[in-house]
């Protein structure tokens, strides 16, 4: 199971905007923060998810109807 519950807020927030389609500049710019910042909150998703990148994860938690 796909646990959105072990990301932390800014995590989230990137989770958020990536399933939105957004670009990893669109969501620096977003949240006032470094591209590169961004790249290490998407490999930090990964890791904590069980994900081998962030289309898988959004893949899996369509298929489950969501996450918890």
């Amino acid at each position: 199971m796909i646990r959105i519950s072990l990301l932390s807020p800014r995590q989230r927030s990137v989770l958020h905007l990536v399933a939105q389609g957004k670009t990893t500049d669109q969501i620096a710019a977003a949240l006032g923060i470094a591209s590169g910042t961004v790249g290490t909150h998407r490999h930090h998703i990964c890791l904590r998810t069980q994900s081998r990148n962030v289309a898988q994860l959004l893949i899996r938690a369509a298929r489950k109807g969501g996450a918890s």
